[in-house]
């Protein structure tokens, strides 16, 4: 009801059939089968000895979900396997919308990074953003996903991106002794 007060996305409007409203399909989402080989596909896919961990084990086909992975799977997921993987199952603008998402982050998590492909970096997110306004509905947008502007900036400020984003065992462990809940319960 909100898209139709909103005027926006006439595709997503609930339409009157029979007395009761009905939700059409979205072009981003997968029907059963499709889901289903989609996740044949992640199951397919193998990696070099200590790129990623077996991305397959969290896949799950009774509830159509993928769970149970790593933060760095999940990189692998977003970078690497999804936009592939989505090729054939939905439309060309949201694929290329996928890949060049999943390359942004590829070129902004490398060892080396350049300043002239951080400046590129910061032009590219804009527009990717955008494009993905024109696909999914505004409720999709939170702040977490506007925090992706400024990532360029900040690998820009502080150096390549994987000696920010995780913490040493000595900083876990300082972290965790601080969070503990030092209250006995007798």
């Amino acid at each position: 009801m909100d898209l139709q007060d909103l005027n926006i996305r006439e595709d997503l409007h609930l339409q009157n059939k029979g007395g009761s409203l009905v939700k059409p399909h979205a072009c981003y989402t997968l029907s059963k089968d499709e889901t289903l080989e989609f996740f044949r596909f992640i199951e397919s896919v193998c990696f070099p000895d200590g790129f990623a961990a077996n991305i397959s084990r969290g896949v799950s086909y009774k509830e159509g979900k993928i769970t149970g992975l790593k933060s760095h799977d999940y990189h692998i997921l977003l970078q690497r396997i999804i936009p592939l993987g989505m090729r054939g199952f939905l439309e060309k603008d949201i694929c290329d919308t996928l890949l060049q998402l999943g390359s942004f982050f590829r070129q902004l998590c490398s060892k080396t990074l350049r300043l002239d492909v951080l400046e590129k970096l910061e032009q590219q997110i804009v527009i990717v953003l955008c494009k993905l306004e024109m696909i999914f509905p505004p409720a999709f947008f939170d702040l977490m996903v506007h925090l992706a502007v400024h990532l360029p900036q900040q690998a820009r400020l502080g150096g390549p991106v994987q000696f920010r984003w995780m913490f040493t065992g000595r900083e876990q462990s300082l972290l965790w002794h601080y969070s503990m809940n030092w209250v006995v319960v007798k």
